[in-house]
């Protein structure tokens, strides 16, 4: 049973020499890299505040650094949004205020978002809730 412990030091021995023997490898090249594709997310309001839709490509111009860019790939299909709501919950928001507010939150939270959409709701006073 003694020989097991020194074998296993020789082993562990042998193989920091070899480790030792093997010289690291280096690559000196430079590693560069780019962007291929910005996605860009807008959303579209006419100067009342409603919602336009059904624009096409070229309906939209990008700059970038005052130069114009060629939009390469262009869909006009929703996606989804991660949103935060705050609502205020103090004195200031009782009777009446506070049940709007509420039912304005519901109806945008459950009947405007989308299934694929994700939101959290941080009601404060004092101290914020979640």
């Amino acid at each position: 049973m003694r020989s097991l412990p020194i074998v296993v030091l020789f082993v562990a021995l042998g193989i920091t020499i070899f480790a030792d023997q093997q010289p690291p490898i280096r690559d000196e090249r430079r590693f560069q890299s780019g962007i291929e594709i910005t996605s860009i997310t807008a959303t579209v309001i006419d100067k009342e505040g409603r919602l336009v839709t059904g624009l096409g490509r070229e309906a939209f111009e990008v700059y970038e650094d005052g130069t114009l860019q060629k939009v390469t790939q262009f869909t006009n299909e929703r996606v989804p949004v991660g949103l935060g709501v705050l609502l205020d919950i103090s004195d200031s928001m009782f009777g009446k205020r506070i049940q709007d507010a509420r039912a304005a939150v519901d109806r945008f939270l459950f009947e405007l978002l989308d299934a694929a959409d994700e939101f959290f709701v941080l009601a404060f006073n004092h101290q914020p809730r979640t």
